[in-house]
């Protein structure tokens, strides 16, 4: 079969994904998305989901995952084949105002048929290294072309902004934004007991371990000994993972010889208190708003699983974690690259750094780090709507 004749079979013969009711909803707005590799897809939907009227049609990459169900606005289609011919009938088929490439792993193809038809094409999380490989597949003509003509692209260092330019980018589009990274929203909390709780602990230097595993437990209560020696007024809150651990924490830091008050008992955290057992449900997000220092638990164990330092960097906490992350072990390493997470291993290495971050300067400086690792991805999400809105507006007849 020729190229002109699988180009004029109707797309529909590949089955597209819908998500909900997309099919038959009024859109003002279509987009062809097509998603590369070095991005994050959580990120990429919750752009969409702030994209009201608007109709996407998905393509992906190799090796792109998606999640079984989609928002409503999201169509997944087939990639279409990297011809002119294919791409041509497949923009003609959903007509799109506006074309995002979500990294540069998209058909050659695809730019060119923008150009020719004018339609606005949009370029983010344009990383030059994650296209190291895909740049050598490309003849030396296509490699040069690719990155013409579009109406704007983000890229994420300006290393990566000279590389662009060199491979045929129009360098006044390019802006150095960084990657689209999931924004994490921050947990909530009841103002009420907030105010009333920081009230009670007035002044006192206070830190948490948050969701901690029972078998971390001597570990943090060696911590908070070595801390407590250079900070007598020091108030630990300890929440465990499973909150039935409560009463077990409570009778084991009672038997060393701390005052303890546990919180699903009605005890409050008085000023002579020590341990503050808070063993009760969904209230992590209370706990990372009074203690400006946090331990995040189940990290200092292999077997625990890890939880997510994410929560604690949204509230803007001076972040300690063991090396055991689990699934969250991308966010960590970001915080850490960014000086927002410091890693431990033992009691008394998270002693010291408590003792460390008592300092206000040193907490609010890691803190403030957090929030910007935690909140940046929202500043890229808003430029790529500005810049949807802003060649949707010039497309529309």
């Amino acid at each position: 079969m020729d190229i002109r004749a699988l180009a004029a079979m109707p797309l529909r013969m590949a089955s597209a994904r819908r998500g909900g009711a997309a099919e038959t909803s009024e859109a003002t707005l279509n987009i062809w998305c097509h998603v590369g590799q070095s991005v994050e897809i959580p990120a990429l939907i919750h752009m969409f989901e702030q994209l009201e009227g608007t109709r996407v049609n998905l393509t992906i990459s190799r090796g792109v995952t998606l999640p079984e169900t989609l928002p409503e606005e999201i169509v997944e289609y087939p990639r279409p084949l990297d011809l002119y011919q294919m791409v041509e009938r497949f923009l003609e088929e959903i007509d799109p105002g506006v074309v995002l490439f979500a990294g540069l792993d998209f058909p050659p193809s695809a730019a060119a048929v923008c150009r020719d038809k004018a339609i606005p094409a949009i370029l983010f999380n344009a990383s030059a290294s994650q296209d190291a490989g895909l740049s050598r597949a490309l003849s030396g003509f296509r490699r040069r072309t690719k990155l013409r003509g579009m109406a704007g692209i983000l890229t994420t260092s300006e290393g990566d902004a000279e590389t662009l330019q060199r491979m045929g980018a129009d360098r006044a589009r390019i802006e150095v934004t960084g990657p689209l990274r999931e924004v994490f929203e921050p947990l909530p909390c009841n103002e009420s007991e907030r105010g009333d709780l920081a009230r009670l602990i007035n002044t006192r230097p206070v830190w948490v371990a948050a969701g901690i595993d029972m078998s971390e437990r001597a570990a943090v209560e060696e911590a908070h000994k070595t801390a407590s020696r250079l900070s007598h007024r020091l108030l630990l809150i300890v929440a465990p993972m499973k909150a039935s651990d409560g009463p077990a924490l409570l009778k084991a830091f009672e038997a060393d010889g701390w005052v303890v008050a546990q919180r699903s008992a009605g005890g409050e955290p008085d000023p002579d208190v020590q341990v503050y057992v808070a063993d009760t449900e969904d209230e992590t997000g209370l706990w990372y708003r009074l203690a400006p220092i946090c331990f995040v638990g189940s990290t200092l164990v292999s077997t625990a699983g890890g939880n997510d330092p994410a929560e604690a960097a949204a509230l803007g906490s001076a972040i300690i974690s063991g090396p055991f992350l689990g699934r969250h072990e991308e966010i960590e390493r970001r915080l850490r690259e960014a000086g927002a997470l410091r890693r431990v291993t033992t009691g008394n290495e998270l002693g010291a750094a408590v003792i460390d971050l008592l300092a206000p300067e040193r907490a609010a400086r890691m803190a403030h780090r957090a929030w910007e690792v935690s909140s940046a991805g929202a500043d890229v999400a808003g430029r790529i709507i500005e810049l949807i809105e802003q060649h949707a507006d010039r497309a529309a007849p």
